[in-house]
Parts: C-alpha cells; sequence; structure tokens
C-alpha cells in the first residue's frame, strides 16, 4: 500500500510542478527573458522534493496531522532550498 502513496505523490507533484512552471512561462512571459528550461526544471524540482518530503512525514505518522505541519516546516524550507539549485543547475545543464 505505501508504495502507491510514493507512486501517487511523485505523479501528482510532477504534474503540478509541470503545471505551475507553465503557468510561470506562458502568463508570466518568462520565456522572452530566459530559457524555459530554467524555468520549468526548477519548478518541477521544488515540486517533487516538497512531495517526498510531505508524503515522507504524513506516512510516517498518519493520524496526527497538527503535529506533522508543525514538524514539516523545516524539512519543507530545506526541500524548497534543494529545489531550487538541483533545478536551476539541471535547467543551465
Amino acid at each position: 500500500m505505501r508504495i502507491y502513496l510514493y507512486i501517487l505523490a511523485g505523479i501528482t507533484s510532477a504534474l503540478i510542478g509541470w503545471n505551475i512552471g507553465q503557468v510561470a512561462i506562458t502568463n508570466l512571459g518568462l520565456s522572452r527573458l530566459i530559457p524555459e528550461e530554467i524555468v520549468l526544471f526548477p519548478c518541477i524540482a521544488i515540486s517533487l522534493a516538497v512531495g517526498m518530503v510531505i508524503n515522507e512525514i504524513f506516512i510516517s505518522n498518519p493520524t496526527r496531522l497538527k503535529l506533522n505541519l508543525r514538524i514539516a516546516k523545516i524539512p519543507i524550507l530545506i526541500a524548497v532550498g534543494l529545489g531550487i539549485i538541483i533545478g536551476l543547475i539541471s535547467g543551465v545543464i
């Protein structure tokens, strides 16, 4: 059962990251300023990293939602930072 939750979280967070990246490219007009990969890859990487962290926190203790949200602040910030760095590196390369 756990593997299905991981797969579902990965697919969902990748799609959310893709949609956020497409909104940034099309509606905000960032494609004229910088290449599309530099915008799209960090959005997907951030979304995947945050999705993995939240999934792991809530699977490890599914009955205490308020406690999980308090615990999740620092790991989510770390995941966002790493997602930005890794996404920018992969977008530039």
